[in-house]
């Protein structure tokens, strides 16, 4: 998907977040079940992924000119290549073969939904949807450190206006962005 987004450089979470729960949305609706955004852009139902989302933006001064937002969705997967930690296929989970076509068709449903919402209401209102359906929040999880490659456990309070993750641990709260942690459980 390409967009035109003129949103401000500041705001990009804005396209992860709207991506995120559009993806999430379409999971759930082929029967993927309680689905789950893995912070910052992943789908997952229990503990397998089952969706991710890549997204590159072109920014030009203040603005975000430009972005293209990859999506891919195991729909009919069986087998997984062995590197994988932790893979799944809606047809696994819901042990029925998916309809491209209708996967598709939902798709792009949701993220013109969620695209209009995102741009039409406050931009709290998507953090709170994105936190509400955000993998593990409230929950114990362990990361690594990219700086030193320490491990750290925390409980996930959730993320900012940024896309970075809250995180608690050390009595403390405390803020991370994409390029800082690396999700362990």
């Amino acid at each position: 998907m390409i967009l035109y987004p003129q949103l401000p450089a500041g705001e990009q979470f804005r396209l992860s977040a709207f991506s995120a729960l559009a993806v999430r949305e379409t999971v759930e609706s082929l029967g993927g079940g309680n689905a789950k955004i893995k912070w910052p852009n992943d789908v997952y139902v229990g503990d397998s992924k089952v969706a991710g989302i890549l997204i590159k933006n072109t920014i030009s001064g203040q603005s975000i000119q430009n972005t293209i937002i990859g999506i891919g969705i195991n729909l009919n997967e069986e087998v997984f290549p062995e590197e994988l930690p932790n893979p799944s296929s809606i047809n696994h989970i819901t042990g029925n073969e998916q309809s491209l076509q209708a996967a598709r068709e939902s798709l792009i449903d949701n993220l013109n939904e969620f695209y209009r919402s995102s741009l039409e209401s406050d931009f709290s209102v998507i953090c709170h949807a994105y936190e509400k359906h955000l993998y593990m929040v409230g929950q114990n999880a362990r990361f690594e450190l990219t700086s030193d490659s320490s491990l750290i456990g925390g409980v996930i309070e959730g993320v900012d206006e940024l896309g970075r993750l809250r995180l608690k641990h050390d009595n403390s709260q405390h803020v991370y962005t994409l390029n800082e942690i690396r999700f362990v459980k």
